[in-house]
Protein backbone atom coordinates (compact mmCIF):
# COMPACT_ATOMS: atom_id res chain seq x y z
CA UNK A 1 0.00 0.00 0.00
CA UNK A 2 1.52 3.48 -0.68
CA UNK A 3 0.87 6.90 1.01
CA UNK A 4 1.86 9.99 -0.20
CA UNK A 5 0.81 13.64 -1.27
CA UNK A 6 -0.06 12.24 -4.31
CA UNK A 7 -2.37 9.26 -2.71
CA UNK A 8 -6.00 10.82 -2.13
CA UNK A 9 -6.31 7.45 -0.70
CA UNK A 10 -4.30 4.37 -0.26
CA UNK A 11 -3.16 3.05 -3.42
CA UNK A 12 -2.53 -0.85 -3.87
CA UNK A 13 -0.71 -0.81 -7.22
CA UNK A 14 2.94 -2.38 -7.61
CA UNK A 15 4.14 -0.10 -10.13
CA UNK A 16 2.55 3.94 -9.20
CA UNK A 17 3.05 6.55 -11.40
CA UNK A 18 3.26 10.05 -9.75
CA UNK A 19 4.02 13.54 -11.27
CA UNK A 20 4.61 15.21 -7.73
CA UNK A 21 4.54 19.21 -8.20
CA UNK A 22 6.84 19.38 -4.76
CA UNK A 23 9.23 17.43 -2.93
CA UNK A 24 7.70 14.78 -0.20
CA UNK A 25 8.09 11.54 1.60
CA UNK A 26 6.30 8.59 0.15
CA UNK A 27 5.96 5.35 2.44
CA UNK A 28 4.98 1.64 0.99
CA UNK A 29 3.63 -0.90 3.10
CA UNK A 30 3.63 -4.67 2.33
CA UNK A 31 1.81 -7.42 3.95
CA UNK A 32 2.22 -11.14 3.45
CA UNK A 33 0.10 -14.16 3.37
CA UNK A 34 1.08 -14.82 7.19
CA UNK A 35 -0.19 -11.12 8.09
CA UNK A 36 3.53 -9.69 8.58
CA UNK A 37 3.96 -6.59 7.47
CA UNK A 38 7.57 -4.53 6.60
CA UNK A 39 7.29 -0.58 5.74
CA UNK A 40 10.24 1.66 4.06
CA UNK A 41 9.91 5.21 2.73
CA UNK A 42 11.68 7.19 0.75
CA UNK A 43 12.08 10.98 0.03
CA UNK A 44 10.82 12.07 -3.71
CA UNK A 45 12.97 15.56 -4.70
CA UNK A 46 11.35 17.66 -7.41
CA UNK A 47 13.32 20.19 -9.25
CA UNK A 48 12.02 23.14 -10.76
CA UNK A 49 12.25 23.40 -14.61
CA UNK A 50 14.46 25.31 -16.00
CA UNK A 51 13.15 28.58 -17.04
CA UNK A 52 13.03 29.11 -21.02
CA UNK A 53 11.59 32.25 -22.88
CA UNK A 54 12.20 34.01 -25.63
CA UNK A 55 11.17 37.40 -25.10
CA UNK A 56 11.42 39.13 -28.49
CA UNK A 57 7.57 40.25 -29.43
CA UNK A 58 6.07 39.98 -32.34
CA UNK A 59 5.34 43.46 -32.59
CA UNK A 60 8.70 44.77 -32.81
CA UNK A 61 9.26 43.34 -36.18
CA UNK A 62 9.14 46.61 -38.21
CA UNK A 63 10.11 45.02 -41.51
CA UNK A 64 12.92 47.50 -41.86
CA UNK A 65 15.61 45.56 -40.20
CA UNK A 66 16.64 42.00 -39.32
CA UNK A 67 14.61 40.41 -36.30
CA UNK A 68 16.59 40.31 -32.83
CA UNK A 69 15.41 37.14 -30.56
CA UNK A 70 16.44 37.68 -27.12
CA UNK A 71 16.49 34.42 -24.86
CA UNK A 72 16.04 34.95 -21.18
CA UNK A 73 16.82 31.59 -19.72
CA UNK A 74 18.58 29.87 -16.19
CA UNK A 75 20.70 27.45 -17.40
CA UNK A 76 22.63 26.19 -20.70
CA UNK A 77 20.36 26.25 -23.83
CA UNK A 78 20.82 25.82 -27.65
CA UNK A 79 19.18 27.68 -30.42
CA UNK A 80 17.40 25.28 -32.94
CA UNK A 81 15.86 25.96 -36.29
CA UNK A 82 15.11 25.08 -39.73
CA UNK A 83 16.49 28.53 -40.81
CA UNK A 84 19.36 30.42 -39.94
CA UNK A 85 21.61 30.54 -36.54
CA UNK A 86 23.98 32.72 -36.53
CA UNK A 87 24.98 31.53 -32.83
CA UNK A 88 23.46 28.92 -31.36
CA UNK A 89 24.06 29.15 -27.38
CA UNK A 90 24.59 33.53 -27.55
CA UNK A 91 21.34 35.11 -25.55
CA UNK A 92 20.75 37.51 -27.99
CA UNK A 93 20.56 36.77 -32.07
CA UNK A 94 20.02 38.66 -35.11
CA UNK A 95 18.08 36.87 -37.92
CA UNK A 96 16.41 37.32 -40.83
CA UNK A 97 13.99 35.12 -42.44
CA UNK A 98 13.05 34.54 -46.33
CA UNK A 99 10.20 32.73 -45.73
CA UNK A 100 8.15 32.10 -42.19
CA UNK A 101 10.46 30.13 -40.04
CA UNK A 102 9.81 28.74 -36.54
CA UNK A 103 12.83 29.72 -34.18
CA UNK A 104 13.29 27.20 -31.01
CA UNK A 105 15.21 27.90 -27.50
CA UNK A 106 15.81 24.32 -25.80
CA UNK A 107 17.31 24.82 -21.90
CA UNK A 108 18.62 21.53 -19.96
CA UNK A 109 19.80 21.97 -16.23
CA UNK A 110 22.31 19.88 -14.37
CA UNK A 111 19.15 17.51 -13.47
CA UNK A 112 18.30 16.73 -17.23
CA UNK A 113 15.12 18.67 -16.63
CA UNK A 114 14.31 20.62 -19.65
CA UNK A 115 12.22 23.37 -20.43
CA UNK A 116 11.40 25.10 -24.42
CA UNK A 117 10.33 27.96 -25.59
CA UNK A 118 9.63 28.99 -29.56
CA UNK A 119 8.74 32.18 -31.84
CA UNK A 120 7.36 31.98 -35.56
CA UNK A 121 8.96 34.86 -37.55
CA UNK A 122 7.81 35.86 -40.88
CA UNK A 123 9.35 37.34 -43.72
CA UNK A 124 8.47 40.66 -43.44
CA UNK A 125 9.84 43.59 -45.98
CA UNK A 126 9.09 47.44 -45.89
CA UNK A 127 10.56 50.82 -46.93
CA UNK A 128 10.54 53.84 -45.62
CA UNK A 129 10.77 57.33 -47.17
CA UNK A 130 11.43 60.66 -45.90
CA UNK A 131 9.56 63.53 -46.84
CA UNK A 132 12.63 65.81 -46.35
CA UNK A 133 16.51 66.16 -46.41
CA UNK A 134 18.70 69.39 -46.11
CA UNK A 135 21.94 69.36 -48.34
CA UNK A 136 23.62 72.40 -47.34
CA UNK A 137 27.00 71.01 -46.51
CA UNK A 138 26.27 71.34 -42.65
CA UNK A 139 27.25 67.45 -42.62
CA UNK A 140 23.71 66.44 -41.16
CA UNK A 141 20.82 65.36 -43.50
CA UNK A 142 22.85 65.45 -46.33
CA UNK A 143 22.39 62.63 -48.58
CA UNK A 144 18.42 61.47 -49.20
CA UNK A 145 18.08 57.52 -48.19
CA UNK A 146 15.01 55.04 -48.70
CA UNK A 147 15.23 52.69 -45.68
CA UNK A 148 14.18 49.03 -46.16
CA UNK A 149 15.39 45.38 -45.38
CA UNK A 150 14.88 42.45 -47.50
CA UNK A 151 14.27 43.80 -50.58
CA UNK A 152 14.32 41.58 -53.12
CA UNK A 153 14.55 44.49 -55.85
CA UNK A 154 14.63 48.49 -55.85
CA UNK A 155 14.54 51.34 -58.17
CA UNK A 156 14.07 54.93 -57.42
CA UNK A 157 13.22 57.61 -60.17
CA UNK A 158 12.83 61.74 -58.62
CA UNK A 159 11.41 64.36 -60.59
CA UNK A 160 11.45 67.73 -60.66
CA UNK A 161 8.06 69.72 -60.92
CA UNK A 162 8.09 69.54 -64.83
CA UNK A 163 8.11 65.44 -64.69
CA UNK A 164 11.68 65.92 -65.78
CA UNK A 165 14.04 63.15 -64.43
CA UNK A 166 16.94 63.95 -62.17
CA UNK A 167 17.76 61.47 -60.35
CA UNK A 168 17.28 57.38 -60.74
CA UNK A 169 18.87 54.48 -58.49
CA UNK A 170 18.71 50.72 -58.31
CA UNK A 171 20.95 50.31 -55.31
CA UNK A 172 18.82 51.93 -51.77
CA UNK A 173 22.36 52.29 -50.18
CA UNK A 174 23.20 54.76 -52.72
CA UNK A 175 21.81 58.54 -51.22
CA UNK A 176 20.88 61.48 -53.45
CA UNK A 177 22.66 64.09 -52.31
CA UNK A 178 20.50 67.10 -54.45
CA UNK A 179 22.20 67.19 -57.72
CA UNK A 180 21.07 66.15 -61.06
CA UNK A 181 21.97 62.47 -61.65
CA UNK A 182 24.28 63.24 -58.47
CA UNK A 183 27.19 64.65 -60.57
CA UNK A 184 25.61 67.86 -62.26
CA UNK A 185 24.28 71.04 -60.84
CA UNK A 186 22.21 71.52 -57.52
CA UNK A 187 19.03 71.33 -58.06
CA UNK A 188 16.60 74.67 -56.46
CA UNK A 189 14.86 74.44 -53.36
CA UNK A 190 11.79 72.77 -53.73
CA UNK A 191 9.26 69.74 -53.59
CA UNK A 192 10.43 67.15 -55.76
CA UNK A 193 8.41 63.71 -57.11
CA UNK A 194 9.57 60.39 -56.66
CA UNK A 195 7.94 56.87 -57.92
CA UNK A 196 9.77 53.92 -55.82
CA UNK A 197 9.25 50.26 -57.53
CA UNK A 198 10.46 47.46 -55.30
CA UNK A 199 9.59 44.04 -54.49
CA UNK A 200 9.19 42.33 -50.96
CA UNK A 201 8.98 39.00 -49.40
CA UNK A 202 7.24 37.11 -50.07
CA UNK A 203 7.98 37.61 -53.43
CA UNK A 204 5.44 41.05 -53.83
CA UNK A 205 6.09 43.67 -56.75
CA UNK A 206 4.75 47.26 -54.85
CA UNK A 207 5.32 50.70 -56.37
CA UNK A 208 5.23 53.75 -53.89
CA UNK A 209 4.98 57.32 -55.15
CA UNK A 210 5.44 60.36 -52.43
CA UNK A 211 7.02 64.40 -52.81
CA UNK A 212 10.74 65.04 -51.54
CA UNK A 213 11.38 68.56 -49.89
CA UNK A 214 14.71 69.53 -50.49
CA UNK A 215 15.63 71.93 -47.83
CA UNK A 216 19.13 74.22 -47.46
Amino acid sequence: MWEGPEFSSPNYNQYPVIRPKESAWYKVTGQNLNGCTRADSTFVTVFQNPKAEITTKLDTFTGLTNIELVANVSSNFTWVSEGYIPCDTCDTITVYPLKKTIYYIRAIDSNGCIATDSIHASAVSKIYAPSAFTPDKDGINELYYVYGHNLQSFEMVIYNRWGQEIYRSNDITQGWNGKKFNTGFEVPIGVYSYTISYTVLPDQELVQTGTITLIR
